[in-house]
């Protein structure tokens, strides 16, 4: 990692490394000096939200560690998504923890579920881009008995401090609703280098399917859907990760410390480069879809279009399917195939409202295999194309003479 960040001939030496410098961060994320304008403070109140840093904070028991007493030093700590451990266990001895509201079931279940000798570590907390799921700098901590709030504050602050003391930031949290009641009065007690997020202003949310479990007081300040400024953010993005880092657990919880954050941070190393890479293409699709329902081109009542066609020029010249979508009217169509910039060759092959009943989802698949096949004379050029509640397979031995 040391080499990939560029610090193997650095003159000021690998110590020197700034804390979180060896991550890759978010690049649609507002970056300080990077993608935001200089006088974005100075924007009216209704444009401002746009430059808030959305934050997810969650915890993962599934990733704990067994008492070995194994001396397993960890090398680079604090240079990737793991705060630095010295810094950490120094705030965790002198910062006395906020009791426990004892209000939701799962939180209080596990902080004592986990609390046995046989584990030196509990799980794992973790602040995330709450919109595309990207560990952030430091953002990452062990926990020693439970989801504590001391473990949780440290995260939060720290990965806000690696990542440029953002002045306007949006927290999900699932039990925020208590979590923010003595968070400013816990911020008192953290190190002097932490002054600086003193001007930061906060907003706190539970994420969609975590709030509908909560009160009615908590869904109304609490909940995205009703709150504005925060465009369509859910907060259950996070959970994605979760799902993917989960499967080192059984591997992780046998191994030393060092070690363990050593391999933990590698493997959210790649997470962020796939979300990164996928970016290329899932972002200007999405950009499209949005300016075209603004338009009214599009409409959120269910898909009833398939579009097949050809690449454009420099391309494979076979038929493929490139967007599932909802057109209304039909009159419309040229106009979305000028927006996505696709082979004016393209057409519609079904219509219809029902895509959801399995009769005509039946029907539609036949259709499009009927369409490629009737286009592809090359077996190799055939490709699997999977939609949603649909999987179009590539053709067997036996199908070969339609092709």
């Amino acid at each position: 990692m040391l080499k990939r960040g560029g610090r193997g001939h650095d003159p000021a030496e690998i110590e020197k490394t700034p804390k979180g410098s060896l991550t890759l961060r978010c690049p649609v994320c507002l970056i300080p000096g990077v993608n935001i304008p200089a006088d974005w403070q100075s924007a009216p109140e209704g444009e401002r939200w746009k430059y808030s840093f959305f934050i997810g904070l969650d915890a993962c028991f599934k990733l704990k560690q067994k008492n070995r007493d194994i001396a397993d030093p960890e090398l680079g700590s604090g240079f990737m998504y793991f705060a630095k451990e010295d810094e950490y266990q120094d705030h965790l001895k002198n910062t006395v923890d906020v009791p426990e509201v004892r209000i939701f079931a799962p939180p209080t279940l596990m902080n004592s579920k986990n609390s046995t000798k046989k584990y030196t570590v509990s799980g794992v907390a973790a602040a995330k881009c709450a919109h595309h799921a990207l560990v952030l700098p430091n953002g990452a901590a062990d926990l020693q008995k439970g989801e504590k709030y001391v473990s949780m504050d440290f995260v939060f602050w720290m990965s806000i401090l690696t990542m440029g003391a953002m002045s306007l930031v949006v927290v999900s949290y699932d039990i925020a609703c208590k979590w923010s009641v003595h968070l400013w009065d816990c911020f008192a007690t953290l190190a002097p280098q932490f002054a600086c997020l003193l001007v930061t202003a906060l907003r706190f949310f539970v994420p969609n399917l975590h709030v509908g479990v909560h009160g009615a007081k908590c869904r109304h300040v609490f909940g995205f859907n009703v709150n504005r400024w925060v465009g369509r953010t859910h907060g259950e993005t996070l959970e994605q990760e979760w799902a993917h880092i989960g499967a080192m657990a059984t591997s992780t919880r046998e191994m030393g410390p060092g070690v363990r954050h050593g391999i933990l941070d590698d493997h959210w190393h790649f997470w962020n480069f796939q979300k990164i890479v996928g970016m290329g293409m899932s972002l200007p699709c999405s950009t499209r879809k949005e300016l075209m329902q603004e338009e009214g081109c599009l409409t959120s009542r269910g898909v009833n279009a398939v579009v097949v066609g050809k690449l454009g020029d420099g391309e494979p010249l076979f038929p493929v399917v490139l967007e599932v979508i909802d057109v209304q009217p039909k009159e419309l169509f040229d106009l979305l195939v000028n927006a996505l910039g696709l082979d004016v060759g393209l057409r519609v092959v079904s219509h219809g409202s029902g895509y959801g009943d399995p009769e005509h989802s039946a029907q539609l698949a036949h259709e499009v295999r009927h369409e490629l096949r009737a286009a592809v004379t090359d077996r190799d050029l055939w490709k699997s194309v999977v939609l949603p509640d649909l999987v179009l397979e590539e053709p067997s031995n036996s199908q070969g003479s339609h092709l």
